[in-house]
């Protein structure tokens, strides 16, 4: 196998030798170089000019990332004073929250306090009003009752004027008798 990749070499090298022997051709290469390095200078000129926009771009950026840090630095120094104020505002308003919860827990005190004090104000108000409804019945019983004692008052009045009358008449007839017997005795 060796020898069959020898030949192949060979035959390889044998044609690059006849072209690069001929005059004609090295003419043409000749001019194809020059061709490719007038391209390669030019390629080269831009590549020059790509590089110094890249190191403007490159400094440009190298600035704009400092004063992106400067700027980070200043925000940081802002977020830690805002954390520092957020942590106070939340310990103020956690003690708020604090004084704010004992104050409703003793204002439901003070209302459950004053709701038992208006139930019971309010039992004896209905107690009250059933007395006062009892004591009405009472004096209009009572009033019922005197007009009856009264009425019963004036009866016997009538009746012992009437007794009285008739004792009078009585005492008229007997008077009249005594006074009658003594003549006719």
């Amino acid at each position: 196998m060796k020898e069959k990749d020898n030949v192949i070499m060979t035959q390889a090298l044998r044609k690059e030798i006849e072209r690069l022997d001929d005059p004609a051709g090295h003419a043409a290469r000749h001019d194809d170089a020059r061709l490719t390095a007038a391209e390669a200078f030019q390629a080269s000129e831009a590549a020059l000019v790509a590089a110094a926009q890249a190191v403007e771009g490159q400094q440009l950026t190298a600035a704009k990332l400092e004063a992106a840090r400067l700027e980070l630095g200043g925000c940081e120094e802002a977020l830690g004073r805002a954390r520092e104020r957020a942590t106070d505002e939340q310990a103020r308003f956690l003690s708020i929250n604090g004084n704010l919860e004992t104050r409703v827990a003793d204002i439901e005190l003070r209302m459950r306090t004053l709701l038992h004090e208006c139930t019971q104000v309010e039992l004896e108000r209905h107690r009250l009003a059933f007395l006062h409804g009892r004591v009405a019945e009472t004096l209009e019983e009572e009033d019922r009752s005197r007009q009856a004692l009264r009425a019963d008052a004036r009866l016997l009045v009538k009746q012992l004027s009437e007794l009285d009358a008739q004792l009078a008449a009585a005492d008229e007839v007997l008077a009249a008798d005594t006074m009658v017997q003594p003549a006719g005795l």
